[in-house]
């Protein structure tokens, strides 16, 4: 007990400070930011972790239950804080996200120890089991867990795609966007608090504000926001971008030295063969995706082409994943996340395919992807990136000595080592490329830049 305060007291105020831990993806992340901001707008002092902290009372853990692997660690982490809980060391455990959604009933059964189970975005019912009032401005998120410099914000939630690897929509539901007035205040509030990157994001960003405007509104959206007037650089990214429909107006904004928007195209095809697309119901046949990627490398020149893809679905031969590989190595993508595929309980695949590749067969193949990857594919990208900036790289520092350039993301791509000097985080320069190793680049200023996006 703290000194010289009562019991009744004592508890009240451990009531009072909430720790938060997240897992899974940055949509997850949006979430408990937007918990943790209606939590301090009621009093509550909120602790954001990136592991299990002993020192929790209350510990609230926000799931992601999409794939397998996920679904492990947060099982692991809800058995972690159990187990300190049955030593009194956390009073109170309570489970929100993308698991709880799926598998709640058995969770409920296996775990009734946990103080209680939450579907994704149920803040009131989270709010009335911690017996606080729920009162929050959709448009302003004051709790930001990232690093100041840095803010994501979730324009739409939910899918209304029907990939038949993917349990989102059955998770997350249809498409909802948020308007975008609100957005834009948030993102004008944001950058008038010092963050000078802002990472939008959503299950389905292609088809952002067809709900609500009855027709895909990404590019809308971009323009309002380049016409934010600021007396500072800042940078836009956009994370999950559906191959259709693709807005090659999105290119333009890309290409002009005066909008905010970074040349970085986040767009996952899955695959490339015309057998394994038509069973992931993706509605991407190959010619589809050969003439939007000519797209972008005509009129997007300075632009990285990000993408993903899963490995081993159930109908891929050898001819196909053969294939992958020849694609892969014609379009050049700069940044690639490879997956082997995970059948899913509740997807289509699930319900429809025999899981046909063995797991064996699945790593291996996206282990050799990645070998490609890394020893073919991200070398000529460092290449191809100091020839179209003349090696003039725009750059953000996120420490003293690290920071990205425009093609890379945080967390999931390049680290830019910068020089061995003090920046201030959110520094938005230019440099060259002095050496590359891998996912590392290696980076000094530019003494006179005659190019900056």
């Amino acid at each position: 007990m703290e000194a010289g305060y009562p019991l009744a007291l004592h508890q009240y105020l451990l009531m009072r400070r909430i720790s938060i831990l997240t897992l899974g993806c940055d949509k997850n992340r949006v979430d408990s930011e937007q918990l943790a901001t209606i939590l301090e707008q009621s009093g509550i002092e909120v602790k954001w972790c990136e592991s299990i902290d002993e020192s929790s009372e209350v510990l609230i853990i926000n799931t992601c239950g999409f794939i397998l692997p996920a679904q492990k660690q947060s099982i692991q982490t809800i058995l972690e804080a159990l187990n300190l809980k049955r030593q009194r060391k956390i009073r109170n455990i309570y489970v929100m996200g993308c698991l709880v959604k799926r598998f709640k009933t058995i969770l409920q059964k296996e775990l009734p120890e946990i103080d209680g189970w939450f579907d994704p975005e149920d803040f009131a019912s989270i709010c009335r089991a911690l017996n606080i009032s729920c009162h929050i401005d959709a448009s302003i998120r004051s709790f930001i867990s990232t690093p100041r410099h840095i803010a994501y914000i979730k324009i739409s939630e939910g899918c209304n795609r029907k990939c038949s690897f993917c349990t989102i929509p059955a998770i997350r539901g249809r498409l909802r966007s948020k308007p975008i007035e609100l957005i834009v205040k948030e993102v004008t509030g944001l950058l008038q608090k010092g963050t000078r990157e802002i990472i939008l994001v959503s299950q389905d960003t292609s088809s952002y504000g067809i709900d609500i405007y009855g027709k895909p509104a990404l590019t809308a959206l971009l323009e309002r926001l380049g016409k934010i007037n600021l007396s500072h650089n800042w940078w836009l990214r956009i994370h999950y971008l559906h191959p259709r429909p693709f807005q090659v107006e999105i290119l333009d904004f890309m290409e002009d030295t005066q909008h905010p928007l970074v040349p970085y195209i986040d767009m996952p095809v899955q695959h490339a063969s015309d057998n394994v697309l038509r069973a992931m119901r993706r509605g991407t046949p190959l010619k589809y995706l050969d003439k939007i990627i000519e797209i972008i490398r005509n009129k997007a020149p300075h632009a990285a082409f990000r993408t993903t893809i899963i490995t081993g679905f159930p109908v891929e031969t050898e001819k196909d994943f053969n294939l992958l590989i020849d694609k892969l190595r014609e379009w050049k993508p700069e940044r690639l996340s490879i997956f082997p595929y995970y059948h899913e309980e509740g997807s289509h695949s699930w319900k429809t395919l025999k899981d046909s590749v063995p797991r064996r067969i699945k790593q291996q193949r996206a282990k050799l992807i990645r070998q490609i990857y890394l020893k073919e594919l991200l070398p000529s990208a460092h290449e191809r990136q100091k020839k179209v900036f003349h090696n003039q790289v725009p750059v953000i520092a996120d420490s003293a000595s690290t920071g990205r350039t425009c093609w890379d993301s945080p967390d999931i791509d390049c680290t830019a080592w910068l020089p061995e000097k003090t920046i201030t985080p959110g520094t938005i320069t230019t440099m060259q490329i002095d050496d590359y190793d891998s996912l590392d680049l290696y980076m000094s200023p530019v003494k006179a830049p005659s190019y900056s996006l």
